[in-house]
């Protein structure tokens, strides 16, 4: 799957507007493949594509392409999904708590 020109990267544009202060990365699905990362520690942050061997995140989101589309949407769908156990959460959860989503 390519995240480069999808739904998942327009929502990522849309909702990372701030920085803070760590490096983001969104997997869809499991551990292979390729990601978008969410380098945080500028302003704005900047969304690229990278496979997972390429990029040391502090924080990485699992799920599939419709709960992160739908989760970008919203801060609130965001942690719903986490709560439902539609994504899941690996490393510095501080990274995650002081991201602010904007409107995409």
């Amino acid at each position: 799957m390519s995240v480069d020109d999808d739904a998942l990267k327009q929502a990522a544009d849309g909702a990372f507007k701030t920085p803070f202060g760590g490096v983001l990365r969104l997997q869809v699905g499991g551990e292979a493949g390729r990601a978008l990362v969410v380098e945080g520690r500028v302003d704005p942050p900047v969304i690229s594509t990278a496979t997972t061997d390429e990029v040391h995140a502090d924080c990485a989101i699992y799920a599939d392409e419709q709960t992160f589309v739908r989760a970008l949407m919203n801060d609130r769908a965001l942690t719903a999904s986490y709560v439902s156990g539609r994504l899941a959460i690996a490393g510095d959860m501080s990274v995650i708590a002081r991201v602010e989503l904007g409107s995409a």
